[in-house]
C-alpha cells in the first residue's frame, strides 16, 4: 500500500507548481534497521509522463517505493496541468526544481539529500538548477539521467529539423496563445490548426494511425519505437497524458539543440563553465537504438564529470533496443533499465559515491581520452544510414565551450579508423588526403589504406596471411592516436632520437647502454632502411666494445611483416631466441682480443655492404611525392584556416 498526496508550490517567481508524493506503508524506508532512506526526485521531459504510468504493471515511481524510497514527481510550468504561456527551460531550473527540493528539506530536515532521476527536457533543467548555482550539489545525494546530460546531442534528421526555422515559423503561427490543444475534438483556432497539419506533413522514423501521436511526432521527432511500448501506454500516452503541449519552452530548447549544449535562453554559455558545481556521482544512460538524442550525450557528460568531478563516482550506460522515451516507458524497462537507475541509488546510499585509491588518476586518464565514443549507434532508414555514414553521428560538433570544442580546434588528434565511425569534418578530411598519398601497395582494405597514406605500407601483402591482415585492419586498431606524429617528424628528420624540441639529449650518452644489443633490419625495405640497424650496430661496437653486439638483415621482409610475417617464427624469431639464449648464458662480453676488434669494425664507419631493395617506382621518385604531399598540405591548411 502507498500513500499518496498532491502539493502545491509557489515559485520564488509566484508560479504556482505541483508535485506528487509517495510514501511506502508496507516498508520502514530503512536500510538495515538503521539509516532511512533518501527521497527521491523524478524529473520528466517536456510534458510527457515517464515515470507514473497506471495503465502498465510496472514503473519506476512503484519500484522506487518497493525498494523503500520516497518518491516526489515534479509537475512544472511545463506540465499539462500547470501549463505557462510564457516560459523557458531555465525557469525550471531557476525556480521550480529549487522550490520541490526546499519542500522537501523541509519536510525531512536540513541534513537530508535527494536522489534526482531526470529525463530529456528534465535532465537539461537539473544540470541548469546545479551549474548555475540555484540548487547546491550539497544537497543531492546522486544524480540519474535519461538520454539527457548537460549535453544535448541530436541524431542528424532531428538537428536538420532544429536548424530550419520551424520552430520560430511555429511560434509566429501559433501568436500570444502557445499551448497548443492536442485531444481531438478540442476548441482549436486556425492558427492551432494549421500548425498541426504541418506537424502531420514532417518526415520521421515511423508513421502512426494516432492523429494525437502524429501531431507529437511531427513536432519533437518520435519519441519511442513504437514496438517497444504496450498498446495500453501508447493510449494513455496520446489520449489521456498530454491534452495539451505548452509551447513557450521551444526557442529556448532550439538554442541547446544547435549548440549542442545548455545555454541561457539568449545563447549564452553560463554553465558549463561550472564544472565545480556538479560536486556528486552520476550516472548517464542512453538508448542503443537512437531516437532524438544520441549517445554522445552521454558519452560526453560522462567524460565531463570524470575530468572535473574525478572524486565522485560516474557511469555511463547504453541500453540497445531502446529509443528516447521508451527507455522509461517500454514494456522491458523495469528489467533491463531500472536496475541501473536503483544500483546508482543504492551505492549512494551506502557511501559508496567516491572513487578510491588510484581510481582519481584513472578517471582523468580515461576522460582527457576524448576520443569518438566508441558506442555506434544504429541506424533505422537507407536516407539516415548514408548521411550517417556520410558525416558521422557521434562528433564534437562547433561549440562555445572549451569541452565540445576539443574537436573542431584540431586538438582531437585521436583518428577513428573503422568503418563506420563517428568521425568529425576533420577527420573525414585527413582520411581523403591519406587515401590519395602514393606508396609501395595499394590495398581493396580502405582502414589498411587510410593507415598506409598516414605511415606508408608498413607491411609486404604478400608476406602476411588474409586473416592477419583482416583482424590488424578490423578489429586491432579501432582509433590512431595521432599527437606524437610531431616528435616522430623530428626524429625522422634528424635521423636519430631527439627531445620533442629537436635537441639530442640521448646520443650523447653513451655510457648508458652498457648491454649487449640485436639490432634487425628488413631486407626488402618499407619505411625504416636497413641502414637502421647499421649505425646502431656500429655505434654499440665504438662504445661499448666490452659486450656483444649482433646485426642481422633478414631479406624478402618489409617493416611490420618482419614480427607477423607467415614465416617470421621461422626466420625472424630464431635470432631473437639466440640472443636471448646467449644473454642468460652469460655469454655477453666479447672477451680477449674482441675488444679491439670490434673498436676496429666501429671505426670502419664506410657505407653499409647490405644493399636495400628497390621498393618500386615511388621510392626513387621523391621529388615528385614531396610536391604531391605539398600540394595535399596546402589543400588542408586553405580548408582549416576558412
Amino acid at each position: 500500500m502507498y500513500f499518496f498526496a498532491s502539493r502545491a508550490i509557489s515559485a520564488d517567481d509566484g508560479f504556482i507548481i505541483s508535485c506528487r508524493q509517495w510514501k511506502s506503508n508496507e516498508k520502514l524506508c530503512r536500510v538495515g534497521g538503521e539509516k532511512k532512506l533518501n527521497p527521491v526526485l523524478l524529473l520528466n521531459g517536456y510534458a510527457t509522463e515517464s515515470y507514473w504510468l497506471p495503465t502498465e504493471p510496472n514503473d519506476l515511481v512503484r519500484t522506487l517505493l518497493d525498494e523503500g524510497h520516497e518518491t516526489w514527481l515534479l509537475q512544472p510550468r511545463l506540465h499539462p496541468s500547470n501549463s505557462a504561456n510564457n516560459f523557458t527551460i531555465e525557469d525550471i531550473g531557476r525556480f521550480d526544481i529549487p522550490a520541490v527540493i526546499n519542500m522537501i528539506r523541509n519536510l525531512h530536515g536540513p541534513l537530508v539529500k535527494v536522489h534526482v532521476v531526470a529525463h530529456c527536457v528534465g535532465g537539461l533543467a537539473i544540470h541548469i538548477a546545479i551549474m548555475g548555482g540555484y540548487v547546491s550539489a550539497a544537497h543531492i545525494a546522486s544524480l540519474s539521467c535519461t538520454n539527457s546530460s548537460m549535453f544535448f546531442k541530436l541524431n542528424a534528421s532531428s538537428r536538420f529539423k532544429m536548424w530550419l526555422p520551424l520552430i520560430p515559423l511555429s511560434m509566429v503561427i501559433l501568436g500570444k496563445n502557445n499551448i497548443l490543444p492536442l485531444l481531438k475534438p478540442s476548441n482549436t483556432s486556425s492558427r492551432h490548426r494549421l500548425l498541426k497539419c504541418i506537424a502531420r506533413l514532417v518526415p520521421r522514423y515511423e508513421r502512426c494511425t494516432c492523429d494525437e501521436c502524429e501531431i507529437v511526432s511531427g513536432i519533437f521527432g518520435n519519441a519511442f519505437w513504437h514496438d517497444n511500448i504496450s498498446s495500453t501506454m501508447h493510449y494513455w500516452l496520446n489520449k489521456l497524458n498530454l491534452p495539451r503541449l505548452p509551447m513557450a519552452a521551444f526557442p529556448h530548447l532550439r538554442k541547446i539543440c544547435n549548440t549542442g549544449f545548455i545555454v541561457n535562453p539568449n545563447g549564452e554559455n553560463l554553465y558549463l563553465i561550472h564544472p565545480e558545481r556538479m560536486a556528486l556521482p552520476t550516472l548517464y544512460i542512453s538508448g542503443g537504438r537512437t531516437l532524438l538524442v544520441t549517445p554522445q550525450t552521454s558519452f560526453l557528460a560522462n567524460n565531463y564529470m570524470k575530468l572535473h568531478q574525478p572524486v565522485f563516482r560516474h557511469e555511463r550506460v547504453v541500453v540497445e533496443g531502446f529509443g528516447h522515451s521508451d527507455i522509461l516507458i517500454g514494456e522491458e524497462s523495469y528489467i533491463r533499465v531500472f536496475p541501473h537507475i536503483l544500483s546508482h541509488i543504492r551505492l549512494a546510499e551506502e557511501g559508496k559515491k567516491c572513487v578510491m585509491g588510484s581510481g582519481r588518476s584513472k578517471s582523468n586518464k580515461e576522460a582527457l581520452a576524448w576520443g569518438d565514443d566508441p558506442f555506434v549507434e544504429a541506424k533505422f532508414c537507407l536516407v539516415v544510414e548514408k548521411r550517417q555514414e556520410r558525416e558521422g553521428i557521434s562528433t564534437f560538433d562547433a561549440c562555445v565551450s572549451q569541452y565540445s570544442l576539443i574537436q573542431e580546434n584540431g586538438k582531437n588528434n585521436i583518428l577513428p579508423l573503422l568503418k563506420p565511425s563517428n568521425t568529425s569534418s576533420r577527420h573525414r578530411l585527413l582520411k581523403c588526403i591519406a587515401r590519395l598519398v602514393p606508396r609501395y601497395e595499394r590495398c581493396t582494405c580502405d582502414e589498411c589504406e587510410i593507415v598506409s597514406g598516414i605511415f606508408g605500407n608498413a607491411f609486404w601483402h604478400d608476406n602476411i596471411s588474409s586473416t592477419m591482415h583482416y583482424w590488424l585492419n578490423k578489429l586491432n586498431l579501432p582509433r590512431l592516436p595521432m599527437a606524437a606524429f610531431p616528435h616522430l617528424r623530428k626524429i625522422c628528420n634528424t635521423g636519430f632520437i631527439v627531445n620533442p624540441n629537436g635537441e639530442n639529449l640521448y646520443l650523447i650518452h653513451p655510457e648508458r647502454m652498457a648491454l649487449p644489443t640485436l639490432y634487425i633490419s628488413g631486407g626488402r625495405t618499407l619505411l625504416v632502411t636497413p641502414q637502421t640497424s647499421f649505425l646502431a650496430n656500429n655505434y654499440m661496437k665504438l662504445h661499448q666494445p666490452v659486450f656483444r653486439h649482433e646485426r642481422v638483415v633478414v631479406e624478402g621482409f618489409g617493416h611490420s611483416d618482419i614480427l607477423i610475417g607467415e614465416e617470421s617464427y621461422i626466420r625472424v624469431f630464431p635470432h631473437i631466441l639466440s640472443h636471448i639464449r646467449l644473454a642468460e648464458e652469460g655469454k655477453k662480453c666479447v672477451m680477449g682480443s674482441g675488444r679491439s676488434k670490434s673498436n676496429k669494425e666501429a671505426l670502419a664507419w664506410g657505407d653499409d655492404p647490405f644493399v636495400e631493395a628497390s621498393g618500386g617506382f615511388w621510392s626513387w621518385i621523391s621529388p615528385l611525392v614531396t610536391m604531391w604531399l605539398l600540394s595535399l598540405f596546402l589543400v588542408m591548411m586553405v580548408y582549416v584556416l576558412l
